[in-house]
This record gives C-alpha cells, sequence and structure tokens, in this order.
C-alpha cells in the first residue's frame, strides 16, 4: 500500500500480509541529520501507529559513498527502541561513467 496513512501520516510503502505488517521509508542522502531523524524518530512513529514490528529504511545514495552511509545508519538502528527491528539498506545512485564513453 503506497501512501497508506495508519495515523500518522503516509508511508512510502506498507507491506501487509495477514497480521506481518512491514513499513518501507525511502531517503535520499542530502543531510546526515535529517537521515538519522528519518531512522530513530519518522520510522518508529509509522511503525508504531500500523502496529509494525519491522521496518526497512531504503537510503539512496547520489554523491555520498554507501557503504559509508551504511555503516553510519546501522550503529542509529542498533540503538532502535525495544521491540521494533529495523534494518538500513543503501543503493548506490551515483552517476557511472557511460559504456560507449569507457577508455
Amino acid at each position: 500500500m503506497p501512501g497508506a496513512d495508519h495515523g500518522s501520516g503516509p508511508t512510502d510503502l506498507t507491506l501487509v500480509l495477514r497480521d506481518a505488517v512491514l513499513i518501507i521509508e525511502f531517503k535520499k542522502v542530502y543531510d546526515l541529520q535529517r537521515l538519522i531523524h528519518g531512522l530513530n524518530v519518522q520510522l518508529p512513529t509509522y511503525m508504531r501507529s500500523a502496529s509494525a514490528t519491522s521496518g526497512i529504511f531504503a537510503v539512496m545514495c547520489h554523491m555520498r559513498d554507501p557503504d559509508d552511509v551504511a555503516e553510519l545508519l546501522s550503529r542509529q538502528a542498533a540503538q532502535a527502541q525495544d521491540g521494533i527491528r529495523l534494518a538500513v539498506e543503501t543503493v548506490d545512485c551515483r552517476r557511472r561513467m557511460s559504456a560507449s564513453r569507457a577508455p
């Protein structure tokens, strides 16, 4: 259910299978403080509203190294509230050299 509102605003994506609910929040890396807020506050708030115990924080890295972002956010996810499981996934969205222009 894209954009499902469980009482705290629309989620990016809510997946439901019987009684299991998973919230996925997508972010672009521009400001690390906003990313940390999204991981520690926004996603858990959506999860509590939807009675979900699992969430995925998917970060699209256009400028920063995805491994660096994943390491930083994984440390933050480890400090998440009791009863909530958060996974951090990063996607490398940096421009690559065109195959036709490769040496």
